[in-house]
């Protein structure tokens, strides 16, 4: 076979199982970082950081944080029963719009999960 094709092929086989191989071995931490106008979504392993997704919002928080974790678990091909476990780092306190809107999306994951 052309070496070309076996490198090819290697990295499509890489591309589809790894993520799902992190789903069934590896328990999951969504980690949220929050600054004042932006938000940094983290799928992190013991390990690494998976991947992550920063955006900026203003008053569409909630909906963002629904839309942006649901293209985080897509493009990883990972099922939200993947995540084990959640964490905030917040620069802004704890009293503040942002941080509430984001413990009650985190509560929120915890329930469904």
């Amino acid at each position: 076979m052309d070496a070309e094709y076996l490198s090819a092929s290697g990295r499509l086989l890489h591309q589809k199982i790894i993520p799902i191989n992190y789903q069934l071995i590896l328990s999951m931490t969504l980690r949220v970082k929050i600054d004042k106008s932006e938000i940094t979504l983290g799928l992190v392993t013991k390990r690494k950081i998976i991947d992550s997704e920063t955006f900026l919002y203003y008053h569409d928080l909630s909906d963002l944080l629904i839309s942006k974790l649901d293209k985080l678990l897509q493009r990883n091909s990972i099922d939200a029963s993947a995540i084990k476990s959640f964490k905030i780092q917040e620069n802004i306190g704890e009293n503040s719009t942002s941080y509430k809107i984001v413990a009650a999306f985190i509560e929120g994951l915890k329930a469904k999960i």
